[in-house]
């Protein structure tokens, strides 16, 4: 009797400890009233965005829920200080920021590794992530694929646009739209804006302009800044159905400058306003001859897409949250330019550029 009662106290203080245990770590788990997975998802959409700006966004949200001992999102600070951006290392050296990120990735891969197997799709992307970049692992397309793809099939967003990617660059534009729809239907930006691009351009789908205007506007309002930059110069120029509205399209202009987008910062400086003397305190006019309706050229966006696979993006800098070294030197064979996670914000900027150019 003595025994059991003896059993039954320590199985109450060991369930009282591990009870106050996770409370305790619960607790430690509320940041600013929200939970370390919160956190982490939050992040992961700002990672996902693409600029600067979201990057700043993502490392902090990271930083605060791997804190609290959230696996993934101390993962994925590793990811971003590889690239540097938005983090204290964003002044280091390429090999500073690969070896700072490597300290912080290694000691997790093991225990990611095993989330993964387990079926957790978050995990078996931040991995394929890994792979990608040599973060913490040597760069492994086999492996790098292999947790993507099986991500994706299970319905991850983010892995589901970046499946989308790789077709984009094997050509196969039809497969390319299948995967963003996918992601587009689950709220994912990035991919939003690549499903309202392609109706726009008939590719991989046929044209509709009405459904182009419908998913960049689902994904400007999420944020997303080159949808943003694309549907501000819509309006400005009266494209994809909407009616010319000067005044919308630096609303959406001033939103995506916001972030960084360079296209709708210089679209700003065409109408008189520059945003950065602004940030800096200096006083900027706007130009009045700018709300004057004058006749311009007529852009086909058929012409514009078309002219982009065939010439390739000229931007001087990509995104760099899946770029590295080795990837770099991959960058001009199509089928392995999948390795950058946000290349279709450098597919977009360039289109931009050139709608903005033409109208000059």
């Amino acid at each position: 009797m003595k025994k059991l009662i003896v059993i039954a106290t320590i199985v109450s203080v060991s369930a009282a400890t591990e009870t106050s245990l996770a409370i305790a770590q619960a607790q430690t788990n509320q940041i600013t009233g929200k939970s370390a997975e919160s956190l982490f998802q939050e992040g992961m959409k700002q990672f996902g965005l693409g600029y600067d700006e979201n990057y700043r966004q993502a490392y902090a949200l990271f930083q605060q829920a791997g804190d609290a001992g959230h696996l993934l999102s101390r993962a994925m600070q590793g990811i971003l200080l590889s690239q540097g951006d938005g983090t204290p290392f964003a002044n280091a050296t390429m090999a500073e920021r690969k070896a700072k990120a490597n300290e912080q990735l290694a000691p997790l891969i093991g225990e990611m590794e095993k989330l993964a197997n387990s079926g957790n799709l978050d995990a078996q992307f931040v991995l394929s992530i890994c792979y990608a970049k040599g973060g913490g692992v040597e760069v492994n397309r086999d492996e790098w694929y292999k947790w993507l793809r099986d991500a994706a099939e299970q319905g991850h967003a983010a892995a589901q646009y970046l499946m989308g990617m790789d077709y984009l660059w094997k050509r196969d534009h039809t497969e390319a739209f299948k995967w963003y729809q996918k992601a587009a239907e689950q709220n994912h930006p990035a991919a939003q804006h690549s499903v309202g691009m392609s109706y726009s351009a008939g590719e991989g789908v046929e044209q509709n302009e009405d459904e182009g205007l419908k998913w960049t506007r689902r994904a400007a309002e999420q944020g997303h800044a080159g949808a943003q930059s694309w549907l501000g110069l819509c309006y400005l120029e009266g494209m994809l159905g909407v009616s010319k509205n000067i005044s919308k399209g630096k609303e959406w202009l001033r939103k995506a400058a916001a972030q960084g987008e360079v296209m709708a910062k210089e679209a700003l400086k065409e109408l008189g306003i520059d945003v950065d003397a602004e940030r800096s305190g200096e006083k900027t006019a706007e130009n009045p001859e700018t709300e004057q309706t004058e006749e311009k050229e007529e852009v086909s966006l058929d012409e514009v897409w078309s002219d982009q696979f065939d010439n390739g993006s000229k931007a001087n800098k990509l995104p760099v949250s899946m770029q590295t070294e080795e990837q770099a030197n991959l960058a001009s064979e199509p089928s392995n330019t999948v390795w950058l996670y946000s290349v279709a914000v450098v597919l977009f900027l360039a289109v931009l550029g050139y709608v903005f150019y033409r109208r000059k």
